[in-house]
C-alpha cells in the first residue's frame, strides 16, 4: 500500500495503533491530523431502519414488532392477552401499547438468552498483547448478560406497574385473606 492510498484510507506510516478495551486494535491518526477536515459524516440510517439488526436484545422494542419472526409475533399476542384477562384495564385503553412493548421485551430477552447459551456464558476476551505478540486474554461475562437481565427486571416492574403482576405484600394479603375464610368456615371463595 503506498503511502498516499494509507493516508486517504486513514493508515499513514505515522499511525499510532490503540488497544480497544475489546482487545481489537484500530488505527488512530496523529496527533495534528487533518486529513477527514470537513468531513461532517453521513446523514446516517433512515429513521427505524433495522437493516444492521443481529438478535435485537439491544434494539428499541418499539421498532421490533414488525421484525418479529410469526412464532415471536405469535407469543406476543398470546402472552399480551393472557396479562389482558387479569389487567386492571379495558382493550381499548391506552396502556395496551404499554403491555405489548413489554410482551416484546420477553421476546428480546428470550433472544438474548438464547445468544447466550449459544456463545456461552462467559466469553475470552484479549486485553494485553505483550512486546513479544503473545495475548493475554481474561474471561468475561457474556456482553448479553447485562441486557437480558436489565430486561428481564423491566418486565416485571411494568407489569407490577400495570397491575398484572400483584406485589408481594398484596399477594400475602390476600392469602391471609383466604386462610380466614377457611378457618372461619366460610370456604365459598
Amino acid at each position: 500500500m503506498s503511502d498516499e492510498n494509507a493516508r486517504e484510507q486513514g493508515k499513514g506510516d505515522n499511525d499510532e495503533k490503540r488497544t480497544l478495551r475489546n482487545g481489537n486494535e484500530r488505527h488512530v491518526a496523529p496527533e495534528g491530523n487533518d486529513y477527514a477536515k470537513g468531513n461532517k459524516g453521513g446523514p446516517g440510517a433512515p429513521e427505524g431502519n433495522t437493516l444492521a439488526l443481529k438478535h435485537g436484545v439491544t434494539a428499541d422494542p418499539t421498532h421490533l414488532l414488525d421484525e418479529l419472526e410469526p412464532d415471536e409475533q405469535e407469543f406476543v399476542e398470546q402472552l399480551a392477552g393472557s396479562f389482558l384477562e387479569i389487567a386492571p384495564f379495558d382493550h381499548d385503553s391506552p396502556l395496551v401499547e404499554r403491555l405489548q412493548i413489554t410482551c416484546i421485551k420477553a421476546v428480546q430477552e428470550r433472544r438474548g438468552e438464547r445468544e447466550i447459551v449459544r456463545d456461552g456464558p462467559t466469553v475470552e476476551k484479549v486485553v494485553s498483547v505483550s512486546e513479544d505478540g503473545e495475548e493475554h486474554t481474561e474471561r468475561d461475562e457474556h456482553h448479553l448478560a447485562r441486557f437480558t437481565s436489565r430486561l428481564s427486571k423491566d418486565i416485571r416492574l411494568s407489569l407490577k406497574d400495570l397491575g398484572c403482576l400483584p406485589d408481594p405484600d398484596t399477594q400475602q394479603a390476600e392469602a391471609t385473606e383466604s386462610l380466614a375464610q377457611v378457618l372461619a368456615g366460610g370456604d365459598d371463595q
